[in-house]
């Protein structure tokens, strides 16, 4: 019975600037080193190291005109042990 067990989270460190929405997916690679943030129209690739910098994987914003949007990221993982893999899906069925 711990009932003096306290616990609290801090900020370690901030990865911003990347997204225009909101966020709904993160997945941890197995390599310990990177992972992917997903909003509607983006998937990124961050290193732990380097919150500064991000990689863009998919941008699926159209360039001129957002009413030609046609489908958006809903999803998206890590292989659970091959680090070169991932996966996103989007509300087309794509996958």
């Amino acid at each position: 019975k711990d009932a003096g067990v306290q616990m609290a989270a801090s900020l370690k460190r901030q990865y911003g600037g990347a997204h225009a929405y909101h966020i709904h997916s993160i997945s941890i690679n197995s390599d310990n080193e990177t992972f992917i943030s997903l909003d509607s129209l983006r998937v990124n690739l961050w290193h732990l190291q380097r919150d500064a910098q991000r990689f863009p994987i998919v941008d699926i914003k159209p360039k001129d005109n957002m009413y030609s949007l046609t489908e958006i990221v809903t999803s998206g993982t890590f292989h659970p042990e091959q680090c070169h893999t991932l996966m996103y899906t989007t509300s087309r069925g794509r996958m």
